[in-house]
């Protein structure tokens, strides 16, 4: 985690290793400086407001913050803290920076491959349902042409047996 305090002012006091390892920047050029002196304007401007919150409420608050740095984006969760004097004057502004990047992707991914899971499901229950409604459809036109060719089949004979064609029709209108 990026551990950092910095005064009202927005000057930071200190920073840990692993601030100076994921910034690529030491303490020492980041000591005094405010965000607008190390980071591009809007993230800077970002981060001032949410300072200025945590002073302004007196309460610990949590962010999310994105850092660019060298052309790579990188996710943090930061849990923001006032710290007072004797008199219960907030004198500097604490925090702690968790890298939430990988994480993210993670949620990312999963959204996408649940997404491409439900699809593929409702292409097998559709796949499923043709299938099921072709069975349905095709079962009584095969009954209805059978009955019909026996029909033609009697039809054919030198003499019909018309209680035999009344029945094969009858099993057609049943059918239907």
């Amino acid at each position: 985690a990026l551990v950092f305090m910095k005064d009202p002012g927005g000057r930071y006091l200190l920073v840990n290793r692993a601030f100076e390892q994921a910034l690529r920047i030491s303490s020492d050029a980041v000591a005094g400086r405010t965000d607008h002196e190390i980071f591009p304007a809007a993230l800077a401007d970002t981060l001032r407001v949410n300072d200025r919150r945590v002073l302004e409420s007196r309460m610990i608050l949590e962010f999310d913050e994105v850092i660019e740095q060298e052309g790579r984006a990188r996710s943090y969760r930061s849990l923001k803290f006032p710290l007072f004097d004797p008199f219960g004057e907030p004198y500097a502004v604490c925090g702690v920076s968790t890298d939430v990047t990988e994480t993210l992707k993670a949620r990312e991914e999963m959204r996408q491959l649940r997404g491409q899971l439900w699809h593929a499901d409702r292409v097998a229950r559709t796949g499923a349902l043709s299938a099921s409604l072709a069975h349905e459809l095709t079962q009584p036109l095969a009954a209805s042409l059978a009955n019909a060719e026996t029909g033609v089949r009697l039809l054919a004979t030198s003499e019909p047996d018309l209680d035999e064609l009344r029945a094969t029709l009858a099993d057609i209108v049943a059918d239907e």
